[in-house]
Protein backbone atom coordinates (compact mmCIF):
# COMPACT_ATOMS: atom_id res chain seq x y z
CA UNK A 1 0.00 0.00 0.00
CA UNK A 2 2.79 3.26 1.14
CA UNK A 3 2.61 6.32 2.42
CA UNK A 4 2.29 9.43 -0.04
CA UNK A 5 5.53 11.14 0.00
CA UNK A 6 4.05 14.84 0.15
CA UNK A 7 1.28 13.94 3.35
CA UNK A 8 2.49 11.32 4.71
CA UNK A 9 -1.20 9.68 4.88
CA UNK A 10 -2.16 6.43 3.27
CA UNK A 11 -2.24 6.25 0.09
CA UNK A 12 -6.03 5.07 0.27
CA UNK A 13 -6.98 8.09 1.90
CA UNK A 14 -4.79 10.47 0.05
CA UNK A 15 -5.86 13.44 -1.67
CA UNK A 16 -2.45 15.19 -2.60
CA UNK A 17 -3.25 13.52 -6.52
CA UNK A 18 -6.03 15.11 -7.13
CA UNK A 19 -5.26 18.14 -6.10
CA UNK A 20 -1.97 19.03 -7.70
CA UNK A 21 -1.94 18.37 -11.19
CA UNK A 22 0.94 20.68 -12.47
CA UNK A 23 1.05 21.46 -16.09
CA UNK A 24 3.83 23.14 -17.24
CA UNK A 25 6.10 23.83 -20.31
CA UNK A 26 9.10 25.50 -18.13
CA UNK A 27 8.51 26.66 -14.46
CA UNK A 28 10.74 29.81 -13.42
CA UNK A 29 11.52 29.23 -10.08
CA UNK A 30 12.87 32.89 -9.48
CA UNK A 31 15.12 34.09 -6.20
CA UNK A 32 14.38 37.70 -4.81
CA UNK A 33 17.34 37.90 -2.38
CA UNK A 34 16.47 41.94 -1.88
CA UNK A 35 13.39 40.66 -0.24
CA UNK A 36 13.91 36.92 0.60
CA UNK A 37 11.66 35.95 -1.45
CA UNK A 38 10.99 32.46 -3.81
CA UNK A 39 8.78 33.03 -6.18
CA UNK A 40 7.06 30.11 -8.62
CA UNK A 41 5.88 31.02 -11.65
CA UNK A 42 4.63 28.99 -14.82
CA UNK A 43 2.39 26.64 -12.66
CA UNK A 44 -1.48 26.35 -14.85
CA UNK A 45 -3.78 25.74 -12.49
CA UNK A 46 -7.03 27.64 -11.30
CA UNK A 47 -6.67 29.49 -7.99
CA UNK A 48 -8.18 27.18 -5.75
CA UNK A 49 -5.66 24.33 -7.26
CA UNK A 50 -2.80 26.69 -6.62
CA UNK A 51 -3.96 27.87 -2.94
CA UNK A 52 -3.72 23.98 -2.31
CA UNK A 53 -0.52 23.72 -4.33
CA UNK A 54 0.84 26.65 -1.97
CA UNK A 55 -0.14 25.10 1.05
CA UNK A 56 2.10 22.40 0.14
CA UNK A 57 5.06 23.77 -0.64
CA UNK A 58 4.61 25.74 2.74
CA UNK A 59 4.07 22.95 4.46
CA UNK A 60 7.38 21.18 2.98
CA UNK A 61 9.83 24.14 3.49
CA UNK A 62 8.32 25.07 6.62
CA UNK A 63 7.75 28.88 5.84
CA UNK A 64 4.85 31.09 4.73
CA UNK A 65 3.44 32.60 1.11
CA UNK A 66 0.92 33.19 -1.00
CA UNK A 67 -0.54 33.33 -4.72
CA UNK A 68 -0.26 36.13 -6.54
CA UNK A 69 -0.44 37.06 -10.13
CA UNK A 70 -1.06 33.67 -11.37
CA UNK A 71 2.53 32.90 -8.93
CA UNK A 72 3.33 31.44 -6.09
CA UNK A 73 5.08 33.43 -3.12
CA UNK A 74 6.87 31.63 -0.46
CA UNK A 75 8.88 33.92 2.34
CA UNK A 76 12.78 32.66 2.63
CA UNK A 77 15.15 31.44 -0.49
CA UNK A 78 13.84 27.70 -0.96
CA UNK A 79 14.46 27.70 -4.73
CA UNK A 80 16.26 24.18 -4.35
CA UNK A 81 14.38 22.59 -2.38
CA UNK A 82 10.76 23.46 -4.25
CA UNK A 83 12.85 22.04 -7.62
CA UNK A 84 13.33 18.60 -5.76
CA UNK A 85 9.78 18.54 -4.66
CA UNK A 86 8.93 18.77 -8.22
CA UNK A 87 11.34 16.49 -9.61
CA UNK A 88 10.72 13.75 -6.73
CA UNK A 89 7.22 14.44 -6.08
CA UNK A 90 5.40 16.05 -8.84
CA UNK A 91 7.23 14.26 -11.45
CA UNK A 92 8.78 16.95 -13.76
CA UNK A 93 12.09 16.43 -15.34
CA UNK A 94 15.06 19.23 -13.94
CA UNK A 95 15.04 20.83 -17.72
CA UNK A 96 11.54 21.83 -17.21
CA UNK A 97 12.66 23.79 -14.36
CA UNK A 98 14.49 26.81 -14.82
CA UNK A 99 16.44 28.56 -11.34
CA UNK A 100 16.67 32.29 -11.93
Amino acid sequence: MGTCKLCGLPKDVCTCEHLIKIEVKILRVVRDHGNSLTVINGIRADRKELRNIARDFKTACHCGGTVKNRGILLQGLHSEKVKMILVEQHGLSPEQIEII
